[in-house]
């Protein structure tokens, strides 16, 4: 299974209705997993810093990120 999409077509859209904004570009990024958390970025570090502010997530307590 590839895990970077090649084209626009091979993209898969979030089972939470997010609808696509046609004319952006395609771009690789990270969603928060919790329940009724529509976060999103395309940064490691910023969604490094969403789990940890935003649902205290300790990588000593928890583990690694999901």
């Amino acid at each position: 299974m590839q895990e970077v999409a090649a084209t626009n077509n091979d993209t898969v859209q979030p089972p939470d209705g997010t609808e696509e904004i046609y004319g952006l570009p395609t771009v690789f990024g990270y969603l928060c997993h919790f329940e009724r958390c529509d976060f999103r970025t395309t940064s490691t570090d910023r969604i490094r810093q969403h789990y940890n502010q935003r649902h205290q997530w300790q990588v000593s307590r928890q583990g690694a990120m999901p």
